[in-house]
């Protein structure tokens, strides 16, 4: 519903379902989804030209355990702002690095 309000022109209305449903499943509570709405976030916010949102979204998402995969990001056809970026590949590589790794990082460690 999301994607499909940001591809209508409803942009503050998929904005406030995406978050919505990060809200009511975040990844503490649901590990299963809760990534995935992360995910779908990120793709509204890089459709609506949030793109530092979707980074920070993104960036959010990898440093949790999940079964997504940063290529997906090169292939999705929801991220072509976002491989535009001059930063995507700095993020990119990051994302491989620290996927799911939170819990391995100390306190306080990037």
């Amino acid at each position: 519903m999301c994607m499909a309000e940001a591809g209508l022109g409803q942009g503050a209305e998929a904005m406030r379902c995406c978050e919505r449903a990060v809200e009511l499943l975040p990844v503490s509570r649901e590990a299963a989804a809760g990534p995935l709405y992360l995910y779908v976030l990120a793709r509204t916010q890089a459709r609506l030209g949030q793109e530092a949102a979707a980074f920070a979204t993104l960036d959010r998402m990898f440093g949790v355990p999940g079964f997504y995969n940063e290529t997906w990001l090169e292939r999705d056809p929801g991220f072509p702002a976002l491989r535009k970026e001059p930063s995507f590949a700095a993020h990119f590589q990051g994302w491989s690095l620290r996927k799911g790794d939170c819990a391995a990082r100390p306190p306080g460690a990037p």
